[in-house]
């Protein structure tokens, strides 16, 4: 007889996957009609999206050498990734950019052939989450898919997480393409994965509905329609006032929030 063991974690994370704190999604609404009020053009990516990310979650904001471990809270860290897409509710399939993945700065060398050149595209890749992992228990990725244009009166964005993991380079089946940069296909399969620039710039393909959607929790049709409260900002020149007000797609509960400025 197989006995019984107590299993569950003494250092959990914050949070189920997905699974954000419930005000999330009003405290990412109001620093994107913040910033919308200061920046008409809305441009939402690298350092301010890391930055907006903790400040809704309560985090620690850090940027990092290795660029995975940008934002801390408690013994877990994110890497924040962001993306376009014509229609972010709908889109399931976006390709993310890391870099600092170049064979020739870290090995001195960058074979002519493409399995070995992926397995030290990956190799790089590895190493670094294995760095992370050693100072926190749980390491993911945060993306925010956000419109095109900015400059519409309703603005649809998503978050969704995941867990930022180590990959086999055996697992895929590396070649060249037109344009002479490195690409892999997972092994069985058509499925294109992963393209490698000649400057250790790599793109990764992701499906979102892989990791679920932002706001698994009960409490988003809590939410309903409300107004996120009046705030200040400070500019060069007097202040800019900020009122936004909050909408839900209500008739799908996976979708993430709808912002007027």
């Amino acid at each position: 007889m197989q006995p019984r063991i107590r299993s569950a974690s003494k250092f959990p994370p914050p949070w189920v996957l997905n699974s954000f704190p419930d005000e999330f999604a009003a405290r990412l609404g109001a620093e994107i009609i913040a910033k919308l009020a200061v920046d008409r053009t809305g441009s939402i990516e690298g350092p301010e999206w890391e930055r907006m990310f903790a400040m809704a979650i309560g985090a620690k904001w850090k940027p990092s050498n290795v660029g995975l471990d940008d934002i801390v809270l408690g013994d877990c860290t994110w890497g924040a990734k962001s993306a376009k897409a014509s229609t972010p509710f709908k889109t399931t399939d976006i390709r993310l950019i890391s870099g600092r993945n170049d064979p020739t700065y870290s090995y001195g060398s960058r074979p002519k052939e493409p399995d070995p050149l992926g397995a030290m595209v990956l190799g790089i890749w590895n190493e670094r989450v294995a760095e992370v992992k050693k100072n926190y228990r749980h390491a993911r990725t945060v993306v925010l898919i956000k419109p095109n244009k900015m400059m519409g009166e309703w603005l649809d964005f998503v978050a969704f997480e995941f867990e930022t993991d180590q990959y086999d380079p055996k697992d895929f089946v590396w070649s060249w393409n037109a344009k002479n940069n490195l690409e892999a296909v997972r092994r069985g399969t058509a499925e294109h994965w992963l393209n490698s620039t000649n400057h250790g710039c790599v793109s990764w393909l992701n499906r979102r509905e892989e990791y679920g959607h932002c706001f698994q929790s009960s409490t988003l049709e809590d939410y309903g329609r409300r107004e996120v409260e009046r705030k200040h900002f400070d500019r060069r020149r007097g202040q800019a006032n900020l009122f936004g007000e909050w909408h839900h797609g209500m008739e799908n509960a996976s979708k993430l929030d709808s912002w007027k400025a």
